[in-house]
C-alpha cells in the first residue's frame, strides 16, 4: 500500500465522499515529539485513514483487537459509556460472551503486537519511499546545480577574459584616436605653416625681383 504518494481523485468543483472513520482514532497532540529537521509533524488524517485501511485488509480471522475497538467505537457504545476504558472493558466482556472459545486478553495483545509489526512494515516501506522522493526532489537537483554552477563559474572567467579583451581593446582605439588627432594635427600644422612659408616667400619675391 502506497502510504507516502497516494491521493484521493479529486472532483469537479465538488466535495470528495467523506472517508470511513479509522479504526484507531487519534487525538492531535498539543507537541508533537516526532519532527524531521526544522520541522514539527502534524496528524494527517488521510494517512490515518490509509493506515486503518492496512489493518481492515491484514485482519486476523476471528475476534481479536480490530473487533474489539469497532465495537468500543460503535455509536451505541460511544453514546451510552462515555469512559473509554469503561467502553474497551464493555466490549471486550461482550465479545467474550459471544466468543468464549475465541476471546481472551492474550489474543487482544498478541494480535496488537501483530498488527504493530505489520504497520512497522508499512512504516519501512513508507521511508523507502520518501528516501526515493528526497533522492530524486533533493539530492539529484543537487547535483544539476552543482554542475550548473561549475558552469557557470567557467561562464564568468571567460566573462572576465572578454572584458579584460574589450578593456584592452578599448584602451588601444582611444590611444590611437589621440595619436591621429594628434598626427592630424601637426600634419595640417605643419603643412599650413610650410605652404604659407611658401606664399609669404613668392610675395616677397614677386616684389622685390625685376620685371
Amino acid at each position: 500500500m502506497n502510504l507516502v504518494t497516494e491521493e484521493v481523485p479529486s472532483t469537479d468543483g465538488q466535495q470528495p465522499a467523506p472517508a470511513s472513520a479509522p479504526i484507531i482514532q487519534v487525538a492531535t497532540p498539543s507537541s508533537d515529539t516526532t519532527q524531521a529537521p526544522q520541522q514539527q509533524g502534524h496528524l494527517n488524517e488521510d494517512l490515518l485513514a490509509q493506515l486503518s485501511g492496512v489493518l481492515e485488509k491484514r485482519n486476523i480471522e476471528g475476534p481479536d483487537y480490530i473487533e474489539l475497538k469497532k465495537s468500543a467505537t460503535s455509536e451505541g457504545m460511544v453514546n451510552t459509556i462515555q469512559d473509554e476504558g469503561a467502553r474497551l472493558a464493555a466490549a471486550y466482556y461482550g465479545l467474550c460472551a459471544i466468543y468464549p472459545q475465541k476471546m481472551s486478553k492474550s489474543v487482544v495483545l498478541n494480535s496488537i503486537d501483530t498488527y504493530v509489526s505489520i504497520l512497522e512494515g508499512e512504516r519501512k516501506n513508507a521511508m523507502g519511499e520518501l528516501d526515493q522522493i528526497w533522492q530524486n526532489t533533493v539530492v539529484e537537483p543537487g547535483k544539476q546545480i552543482s554542475s550548473l554552477q561549475a558552469e557557470m563559474q567557467e561562464l564568468n572567467k571567460r566573462l572576465s577574459e572578454i572584458t579584460s579583451q574589450i578593456s584592452s581593446v578599448t584602451a588601444k582605439i582611444e590611444a590611437a584616436k589621440v595619436s591621429h588627432a594628434n598626427k592630424k594635427a601637426d600634419f595640417e600644422f605643419t603643412f599650413n605653416a610650410f605652404v604659407g612659408k611658401l606664399k609669404a616667400d613668392r610675395e616677397k619675391l614677386a616684389a622685390i625681383l625685376p620685371e
